[in-house]
């Protein structure tokens, strides 16, 4: 009876000129296999990007973390996202065809190879199960290639030059990974901030660090312990400073610093259009460290 009353359902839905589709469910996800070149993998197309993967579980974690990110990079930054085709490799050995990345940028795919870290790699054989990417942790890279689409978007068959990041400052691009990727580890970045007391960079030299984008990945919020004191202070104190920037100026601060580094301009002639904050370094320096001393620790805050 079920049945029938569901197809009469249909038939009447059908009559209004409104046809049924099924939703897909999320166990669905990677279920499909393709041939990439000559490799079978499992995929997921998705309006917004495309992932493949060895194995449907590897495509399912990398949609969780897409997903997230693709939300979070048109929240915060309100730019237009290019389509990218994320293809997994659990090892450096295992390259991509040419003739595949043709093919993807002719269907207006960017493609982006990401190869599974060893440590996730090690967890996997431990027996642990993977959570919200600790498998495939691919949300910071794919953060980035965004990031990089909005100083040097290219054409719609022409891959993204990620050498576009260095127009960001390196707090900026530590920050915007961070947020975009992995927004639930802010409190605890805003936490060890507040630490750092006595050995805190000061505001001004924070905004002024340069560091080379091809280390950028040591920044990442998933690599924080098995990075140095240094790059761990230094990624907390920008994801830290991002937070006050957001708290203060609203949400789409960060997109409006995006564009002003891409388009050349200095963090001091981008402030000069705050509407919350003050408008010179010095002054928003003070606010900086008031609204600092004044958080609670990390596990009460609130991204």
């Amino acid at each position: 009876m079920r049945v029938v009353a569901v197809l009469a359902g249909a038939s009447l839905l059908a009559a209004c000129g409104v046809w049924y589709r099924p939703v897909p469910v999320r166990s669905a996800i990677g279920k499909e296999r393709v041939l990439l070149g000559t490799d079978s993998v499992a995929v997921h197309r998705d309006p917004r990007f495309e992932a493949y993967g060895p194995t449907s579980l590897a495509v399912f974690d990398a949609y969780e973390q897409l997903n997230r990110t693709y939300r979070a990079f048109d929240r915060y930054l309100a730019a237009p996202a290019p389509r990218l085709a994320v293809i997994l490799r659990p090892d450096t050995r295992d390259s991509v065809q040419p003739d595949v990345e043709r093919a993807l940028l002719a269907r207006r795919l960017h493609p982006l190879r990401y190869v599974r870290p060893m440590r996730a790699q090690l967890q996997e054989r431990s027996g642990s199960e993977g959570y919200e990417g600790s498998f495939w942790p691919v949300g910071p890279t794919a953060a980035r290639l965004l990031l990089a689409s909005m100083a040097a978007p290219g054409g719609p068959t022409t891959p993204i030059d990620t050498s576009a990041l260095s127009r960001f400052p390196a707090w900026f691009r530590s920050a915007v990974v961070t947020v975009v990727s992995a927004a639930s580890s802010l409190p605890y970045d805003v936490a060890d901030a507040k630490e750092q007391r006595g050995s805190r960079l000061s505001m001004e030299r924070l905004l002024a660090t340069e560091r080379p984008t091809d280390f950028d990945y040591a920044l990442d919020p998933n690599r924080r312990d098995e990075a140095t004191d240094a790059d761990r202070r230094f990624a907390s104190l920008s994801s830290a400073f991002a937070q006050f920037l957001l708290d203060r100026e609203g949400q789409d601060v960060l997109g409006r610093l995006a564009r002003g580094f891409a388009d050349g301009r200095t963090f001091e002639q981008v402030a000069s259009g705050f509407t919350t904050l003050p408008r010179s370094i010095p002054d928003i320096d003070v606010r900086w460290q008031a609204w600092l001393a004044a958080q609670r620790p990390g596990w009460d805050q609130r991204p």
